[in-house]
């Protein structure tokens, strides 16, 4: 991720739930493969925001609108309730199966036990009552699994978009702009028209996500997220 940062420490926020997103991801097709930003962007975001990036910075910027992308989709990925609500249909099914397959069980019929006693006497197929025996191992194994998946209350999973801005908010500095966002009780958007806040609003733009924030959302995002990021620098 981006280079050119401050030596200071930086103290991201971190989400409580970010575990709910289950590593690695699997992601259907083609249509989740988005191209680098094109040169015409690119001048469109230098022009919004008041700048030239340089080379570098034209690299982080694409790595950001890539990385973003990525956790946007994250989001909306399978949750550890589906993981855990497939793996109990998996063993309820080798549960049925299982006890299908004990020949042997309390309760069995005398034919069950027959076909036992006949299996036994076959050595090239005797392999079939320990595979049936195995049933019951598999089905512990299941349940391990299903006991290592993190807890998930289902609520929605929290964006970490203020990481992000504060990436595209070191790029836009290293490339002499001052990264700004102010309330305007003037402006009817309610918001200052700066450079970085133009920028940062051009760039989602390219971003073509899921669901994206509201223009109001965004604009508070890119205040909060430039609050904590003047302060990691006083730090």
């Amino acid at each position: 991720m981006p280079a050119r940062r401050s030596t200071k420490k930086r103290s991201v926020p971190q989400s409580s739930r970010r575990e709910t997103i289950l590593y690695p991801l699997v992601m259907e097709g083609e249509r989740h493969d988005r191209p680098k930003l094109s040169e015409t962007q690119l001048s469109e975001l230098e022009k919004s925001g008041r700048i030239s990036l340089t080379p570098d910075a034209r690299r982080y910027v694409e790595n950001i609108a890539r990385s973003w992308t990525a956790h946007e989709r994250a989001r909306y990925s399978p949750r550890p309730g589906q993981f855990r609500a497939r793996l109990r249909s998996i063993r309820a099914n080798l549960e049925k199966a299982h006890a299908e397959a004990d020949l042997n069980r309390e309760g069995a019929t005398f034919f069950d036990r027959h076909l036992l006693l006949w299996i036994l006497e076959r050595p090239e197929i005797r392999d079939l009552l320990i595979q049936f025996a195995s049933l019951e191992h598999l089905i512990g194994s299941i349940l391990k699994a299903e006991q290592m998946l993190p807890p998930d209350s289902g609520a929605a999973r929290p964006r970490e978009d203020h990481r992000f801005i504060q990436y595209l908010a070191d790029q836009f500095q290293a490339c002499g702009g001052k990264p700004r966002a102010y309330l305007d009780a003037y402006s009817d958007e309610g918001y200052r028209q700066t450079p970085f806040r133009q920028f940062v609003h051009q760039f989602y733009g390219f971003l073509s996500l899921e669901a994206p924030r509201t223009p109001r959302g965004l604009d508070e995002a890119i205040r909060k997220a430039l609050a904590e990021w003047r302060r990691t620098r006083k730090v």
